[in-house]
């Protein structure tokens, strides 16, 4: 199918909204954090708009995963995730994902990174945003370098104990990420 007409309604810093006309007649609303002329739809580009990393730390020779417990505005709760963020326009999405471990949990002596996907969509029924999910073993944690309006608690957790953790966080009414309840349950000591 083939877009045919792209209607912006919003003008906003970091997420806009687009109503797309099909060449078939289907009229779809979409968000996203692209111009028009970059739009998945209209250019068909697949790039990295966000990675997320997962932090691994040794320490006394044992592993623990790093997560975060982030404030989310969006739905005005806590979630249980891992550090993620924007790539920033002409950033490599490894150095996004270098700059994010730094800025979210303090990481700066990152030993290794590599990515553990490709480019994957995120919600695509309504947004064309995307990401790549990293592994990165890390050295000791330092402090954080937040924005203003983040609200982020770094939490190692000890990989022998996410099973556990995990039932102790939905047991709490608590959240994860998608990313985390996929990835947590798959990690081994």
């Amino acid at each position: 199918m083939k877009v045919t007409k792209v209607e912006k309604l919003t003008d906003t810093k970091f997420l806009n909204l687009y109503n797309l006309t099909y060449d078939n007649g289907v009229k779809w609303t979409i968000s996203s954090r692209r111009d028009v002329s970059d739009l998945m739809a209209v250019s068909g580009r697949m790039k990295a708009d966000a990675v997320t990393i997962i932090p691994i730390l040794k320490q006394k020779n044992k592993d623990f995963v790093v997560l975060i417990k982030e404030f989310r505005y969006s739905i005005n709760k806590h979630v249980w995730t891992f550090p993620s963020g924007l790539v920033e326009d002409g950033e490599d999405a490894k150095v996004s994902a270098q700059r994010e471990l730094g800025e979210e949990i303090g990481a700066f002596d990152i030993l290794d990174i590599e990515p553990v996907t490709d480019v994957c969509l995120k919600s695509e029924g309504m947004t064309d945003e995307t990401t790549i999910v990293f592994k990165a073993h890390i050295g000791e944690l330092s402090i954080q370098n937040l924005q203003d309006n983040e609200k982020i608690k770094v939490v190692p957790v000890e990989v022998s104990k996410i099973p556990t953790f995990m039932k102790k966080v939905i047991k709490n009414g608590e959240v994860f990420s998608l990313v985390a309840a996929i990835y947590l349950p798959t990690l081994k000591q």
